[in-house]
């Protein structure tokens, strides 16, 4: 029975050595969840009044399915209640290559008060579609903007189209539109200034706009969003040279590693 259970401890550490090599050999791609649930920092109210925290949470849940032999995706919930400024070190401790923030978008009361009223989609055009930020601040500029207008297209391919109402210095709320087309915009929020990899900010639509939360609330358009966004770090992650080198380098790495085990 001893013996039994021997190799039933050794069959284990087998099979978890393997799974951390099959890890590490990936790119490891942070999904974080906006804002938290327990405390004033649970994002802006929905059309419905629902907290955003809870839609960032239903489409971040969706990555958990989805690794790839090339990708592993960590993803952790605003229900986790992780603050912004622990966030770029959790990056880092898991050795992220990519990070990308899960959001949903409002609109300034001002504007939310003109349309409270309003009874067509028409009207509510102005604050609706998606964004994606990047901050020309990066360490890695360059590389956060190529991985934000691989998403913003992937959106457009997806059939959602870019929110270009921050654009329009309504009422002050004005961020600087790098490429309308793909819906990029450049902001300096916090997270996407202090870690040292490609780092982007994903608004996936208006909650605020009740036609838009409509269509945002099926389980269809959440996958639809994850797929846009997963096609787009695969394209994303292709078509840079420095992931490539990183994911060179991980294998090597796991390779001399296993190496040095059966030679012990």
């Amino acid at each position: 029975m001893k013996k039994i259970f021997f190799i039933l401890i050794i069959l284990l550490f087998i099979f978890n050595l393997h799974a951390d090599e099959k890890k590490e050999n990936k790119i490891v791609v942070a999904i974080f969840s906006g804002h938290t649930s327990d405390t004033e920092n649970k994002g802006c109210i929905s059309a419905s009044g629902i907290n955003e925290y809870e839609y960032n949470d239903n489409i971040s849940s969706f990555f958990t399915f989805m690794d790839t032999k090339d990708i592993h995706y960590e993803v952790f919930f605003a229900r986790n209640n992780i603050d912004v400024k622990e966030r770029p070190e959790i990056a880092k401790k898991i050795g992220a290559d990519i990070l990308i923030e899960i959001h949903h978008d409002s609109a300034h009361p001002n504007t939310l008060e003109k349309l409270k009223n309003e009874k067509t989609k028409e009207a509510w055009s102005e604050v609706s579609g998606f964004s994606v930020f990047f901050s020309k601040k990066h360490r890695n500029e360059d590389e956060s903007r190529n991985l934000a207008t691989f998403i913003g297209f992937s959106m457009l391919k997806h059939g959602f189209y870019p929110n270009k109402y921050h654009n329009l210095g309504v009422y002050g709320w004005h961020k600087e539109f790098i490429n309308p087309i793909a819906g990029v915009y450049m902001a300096p929020y916090y997270i996407l200034e202090n870690v040292d990899i490609p780092s982007v900010i994903v608004e996936c639509g208006v909650i605020a706009n009740p036609f838009e939360e409509e269509n945002l609330k099926t389980d269809e358009t959440k996958r639809t969003i994850a797929d846009a966004i997963h096609e787009a770090v695969k394209l994303y992650i292709k078509g840079t040279t420095v992931l490539r080198k990183r994911k060179e380098e991980k294998t090597t790495a796991t390779q001399s590693s296993s190496q040095k085990l059966q030679q012990q």
